[in-house]
């Protein structure tokens, strides 16, 4: 016998995702990044998926209250030419755009990110570093979803996926998922595989 797999954390039965981080393009904890992928997957009415259950799980300190004046304005459904859904809510006076998708298809529309509370450019370096902090982290067994947002025009009531203008969106960070794994083994720098 190679490799004995067992179920000792139920994975195989209950197929459990967990949120294990919430990062910025510094790979440092991002409230805001939570907050983002906590919105978008609470008011997705699309189909969801143990993403965002885990995403829903692991946020619940945030709960309803914490965002009781935020309301839906619309949704822009996930569909296969974007890649990508979007909800679009009102928080305070402004509307937001929110977009969650594979990192491939969030990251290349960015301009800007935002990194302690400052608009920066998001260019092919940036770029670059992402797509790196993406591949490491996948490399590691983290499933990895990539957020972006952009302030829309208030007042307005429907969204389309045609005229929402992806450049304008601006990078906010990624949510890094652990599928918990009943078959593990030990790759050469230590980690698991």
């Amino acid at each position: 016998m190679d490799v004995l797999c067992t179920d000792k954390t139920g994975t195989l039965t209950e197929d459990r995702i967990e949120l294990v981080r919430h990062v910025n393009i510094e790979m440092l904890e991002d409230k805001r990044v939570l907050r983002l992928a906590y919105l978008n997957s609470h008011f997705q009415t699309g189909l969801k998926n143990p993403l965002d259950a885990a995403v829903l799980v692991h946020d619940a300190e945030i709960g309803r209250e914490k965002i009781a004046s935020v309301k839906k304005i619309d949704e822009i459904p996930f569909d296969f030419m974007r890649r990508r859904m979007s909800v679009v809510v009102q928080d305070g006076h402004e509307h937001v755009i929110i977009t969650k998708g594979s990192p491939e298809s969030v990251l290349h529309i960015c301009e800007r990110y935002h990194l302690r509370g400052i608009a920066r450019k998001f260019g092919p370096k940036e770029k670059a570093k992402a797509k790196k902090l993406y591949d490491l982290l996948s490399m590691d067994g983290f499933r990895v979803l990539a957020l972006a947002s952009r302030r829309a025009q208030a007042g307005k009531q429907v969204y389309k996926a045609a005229a929402h203008r992806a450049h304008e969106a601006g990078h906010r960070g990624k949510n890094h998922f652990r599928r918990q794994r009943a078959c593990q083994q030990e790759n050469s720098a230590g980690g698991r595989a």
